[in-house]
C-alpha cells in the first residue's frame, strides 16, 4: 500500500496563524492526527511530521518525506490574510508530477463539505526560476500539496471551529486520496480512534451539572476579572439555594494551616503547571478569587470565622 507522509503544518514556536480564538498549528494537529488514523483504517502506510506541539524547520520536514520513502506529501494549513474558501497548492511541474491530479481530487471532497473553492494554485520561485517557491513543495521528492481548507480571520473560521467540524476536514482529504488512488470504501485496519479530549470538559461538565450557567466553552481563552465575579455570584445563588442542608463537617475547615493551604495549593498548582502563563491569568487575580471563595464560605456556614475561631 502507498505511503503517505502528512505534514501537520507549523508547531512550537511557531503558531502560525491566530483569530478567532483558534491556533492553526493546533487545528493542523487535530486534522492530522485524525487524517492518520482514517488513512490506517484504509491500509495505508502512514506518517506524520509531527504529533505534538513541537518545532520543526520545512527542510526537516522534507528530509523526513524523502527518507522514509514517501509516494505522497500532504502538508495541513489553515489560511488567514482576509477571504473564503479552501485553495489547495501543487507544484509548477504539472507534466512530472500527479500532485496537480491529487489536489482537484481532495479539493472536490472540500467541496462537497460546503466549502467554497477559492483557486486551486501553483507559485514559481522568483529568486530560482524554473522552482517551486514553497519550500515542502520544492524539496519534497514525491509529489506534494499543500491543503488549506479555511480562513481563520474571516466569517469562513466558523468552518473549522469544533472538533467535529475538523474531523469532517480530515475525511474529506481522506476521501479525495482514496478516490485518487482507487482504494475501496472498505477498512482493512482496525485503530484506536484518536481521543480528543480537552482537560477542561470534566470541570465544565460538573459546573453545568451543578447548575452554573456557563454559554461558552472557550476554555483556551483569557480570563477577565469580570468573568471571575460573574462566576462567583453564581456560586453565591447556589451555595445560598442549599443553605441549610450543606452536609460538609464543620469541623475539616477550622484552622488557619487548611485556610492557607487551600489557597496556597490553588496558586502553585497553576504556576507550576504553567497554566497561569499559558493562558494569561494573573495570580492575584487567583488570589482574590480564592480569598472571595473563603468569604463566601464563611458566609454560608461553611467554615467557621476566623475571628471566632481560637484555631486562626
Amino acid at each position: 500500500m502507498k505511503k503517505i507522509f502528512i505534514d501537520v503544518g507549523h508547531g512550537g514556536t511557531d503558531p502560525g496563524a491566530k483569530a478567532n480564538g483558534l491556533i492553526e498549528k493546533d487545528i493542523n494537529l487535530t486534522v492530522g492526527l485524525k487524517l492518520k488514523e482514517l488513512l490506517l483504517a484504509k491500509g495505508f502506510n502512514v506518517k506524520l511530521s509531527r504529533e505534538s506541539d513541537i518545532t520543526l524547520s520545512l527542510t526537516e520536514r522534507c528530509n523526513m518525506a524523502n527518507s522514509w520513502g514517501a509516494d505522497y506529501f500532504i502538508s495541513i494549513h489553515h489560511n488567514a490574510g482576509g477571504g473564503d474558501g479552501w485553495e489547495i497548492i501543487h507544484t509548477i511541474h504539472t507534466k512530472q508530477s500527479k500532485g496537480d491530479e491529487l489536489a482537484e481530487a481532495i479539493g472536490k471532497e472540500f467541496t462537497k463539505t460546503g466549502q467554497n473553492m477559492r483557486r486551486m494554485f501553483s507559485r514559481e520561485s522568483t529568486n530560482y526560476p524554473g522552482t517551486d517557491y514553497y519550500t515542502v513543495i520544492n524539496k519534497s521528492k514525491m509529489p506534494a500539496i499543500i491543503t488549506e481548507f479555511a480562513f481563520l480571520d474571516t466569517q469562513d473560521y466558523k468552518a473549522v471551529d469544533s472538533i467535529e467540524k475538523l474531523h469532517i476536514e480530515a475525511q474529506a482529504i481522506c476521501n479525495g486520496i482514496c478516490n485518487y488512488l482507487g482504494v475501496v470504501d472498505t477498512p482493512v485496519v482496525k485503530v484506536t480512534p484518536v481521543e480528543q479530549h480537552h482537560w477542561a470538559e470534566n470541570p465544565f461538565n460538573y459546573l453545568k451539572k451543578c447548575g452554573i450557567i456557563i454559554n461558552e466553552k472557550r476554555f483556551d481563552d483569557k480570563i477577565t476579572r469580570g468573568e471571575c465575579f460573574a462566576l462567583l455570584a453564581q456560586i453565591v445563588n447556589k451555595i445560598d439555594e442549599m443553605k441549610g442542608w450543606c452536609i460538609m463537617p464543620q469541623n475539616r475547615l477550622r484552622s488557619k494551616v487548611v485556610w492557607l493551604a487551600i489557597v496556597a495549593q490553588i496558586i502553585s498548582i497553576g504556576q507550576l503547571t504553567g497554566l497561569f502563563a499559558k493562558y494569561g491569568i494573573d495570580a492575584g487575580v487567583v488570589g482574590d478569587v480564592a480569598a472571595g471563595i473563603l468569604q463566601l464560605l464563611v458566609l454560608f456556614g461553611v467554615l467557621n470565622n476566623p475571628t471566632d475561631s481560637k484555631n486562626f
